[in-house]
């Protein structure tokens, strides 16, 4: 599977796996894949976000399904709420949807990307991680990203992948203090005006009320 067919929560799964362990290396990786099919569905024309005053809400633009079941799950909630909500909100809200992490990896799975592993614990769940099994494809997504922060090129969907993943602790800085502030500075730069940059890390906001909740 070739990068620039990946989706954008497809990119951010891979940022957030450990290629030989199939593990999770952020506690925030739902809110990251969730944030990343919003994206997705806002890249495709499904959905938009709507400013008014600080708040910013999500609609639906186009009903047509995208082939891809967790997409088309979400495009259906935002389509059958009965009240209008907002980017930060869907994006907390998706990221509940059980096994979203698992559910994201569809197409990787059957491209032979990723592998899904099953362990029985205890006899009373299933342990699921999904180690990579062409580890060059999440490569290619980092080397993306690495010439972006170097001052490289930088499309809009690639610095949409960089504020979800950093905000979402997918990609943090090495070096000291200095470095890690002058990157995040130019990470905020990057993505100024991005709306769901700024709607995911007010989503991570939200879960870690609820966490100490």
């Amino acid at each position: 599977m070739e990068t620039r067919h990946l989706a954008i929560h497809e990119s951010l799964l891979l940022l957030g796996l450990d290629e030989i362990t199939g593990k999770r290396t952020s506690s925030y990786l739902n809110v990251a894949v969730a944030s990343g099919a919003v994206a997705e569905l806002v890249r495709r024309d499904r959905l938009t976000s709507k400013v008014e005053g600080k708040k910013v809400f999500l609609e639906v633009v186009d009903l047509t399904p995208t082939g891809q079941p967790l997409l088309d799950e979400i495009l259906t909630k935002v389509e059958a709420s009965k009240r209008r909500r907002q980017v930060n909100d869907w994006i907390y809200r998706s990221a509940q949807i059980s096994h979203i992490h698992i559910r994201s990896a569809d197409r990787l799975l059957m491209s032979g990307v990723l592998r899904l592993e099953e362990k029985q614990m205890l006899k009373i769940f299933t342990l699921k991680r999904l180690p990579e099994v062409q580890p060059h494809v999440e490569a290619e997504v980092r080397t993306l990203i690495d010439q972006a922060l170097a001052g490289g090129q930088c499309d809009r969907t690639t610095a949409t992948i960089i504020g979800i993943a950093a905000a979402t602790k997918l990609v943090k800085p090495t070096g000291d203090r200095s470095f890690k502030r002058d990157w995040k500075t130019y990470v905020d730069r990057l993505t100024s005006g991005d709306v769901l940059v700024s709607e995911t890390k007010k989503a991570v906001a939200t879960a870690n009320a609820a966490a100490v909740g």
